[in-house]
């Protein structure tokens, strides 16, 4: 077999997209924190003051923030890690998914199972290895086909090899 290596990466356009309508979000509510003058109440059970309608507002307006700050680092993060899946004969090398721009390297002999998971029409690879478990978000692939590609490929190797029973 040769070895396949698959684009993947965070798409940035979408996630600016989405740091830029959080932002808008967050300035909307830091605006109305500033600016509200009555109360809030919500389906006749609760009520809240003027001030608490304030504080309220500005609660939502920190946590818009936050998720633009968090969208804008994770852009800053796919810019610096690798950005390929790699399949060999003897391993899989896939980047990490979290803040920190690691490899996550795994013996095709290591692996014990493998689970296509779909969580609201995003698929999932869950890659069972000894060594714990990780996945592969379909999404982060420049066309689906590759990810079907890598799939198939996976499971044919680990179907030659050996996988030993998970207990």
């Amino acid at each position: 077999m040769r070895t396949l290596q698959y684009s993947y990466k965070l798409d940035k356009w979408e996630m600016l997209a989405t740091i830029v309508l959080a932002a808008g979000f967050s300035g909307g509510f830091f605006h109305l924190s500033q600016t509200n003058t009555s109360g809030i109440i919500f389906y006749h059970f609760i009520e809240l003051s003027p001030d608490q309608a304030s504080i309220f507002y500005l609660m939502w307006a920190i946590m818009f923030g936050l998720g633009a700050i968090v969208g804008l680092l994770a852009i800053l993060r796919s810019i610096k890690s690798p950005k390929h899946v790699t399949l060999t004969e003897t391993q899989l090398i896939v980047p990490n998914s979290g803040f920190f721009g690691k490899l996550n390297a795994v013996n095709v002999s290591d692996i014990q199972r493998l689970r296509l998971v779909t969580i609201r029409r995003h698929r999932y690879l869950y890659v069972y290895h000894t060594g714990g478990k990780l996945w592969i978000n379909e999404n982060f692939f420049v066309y689906e086909t590759e990810f079907d590609k890598l799939h198939q490929a996976l499971t044919q190797l680990t179907q030659d090899h050996e996988m030993p029973q998970q207990v």
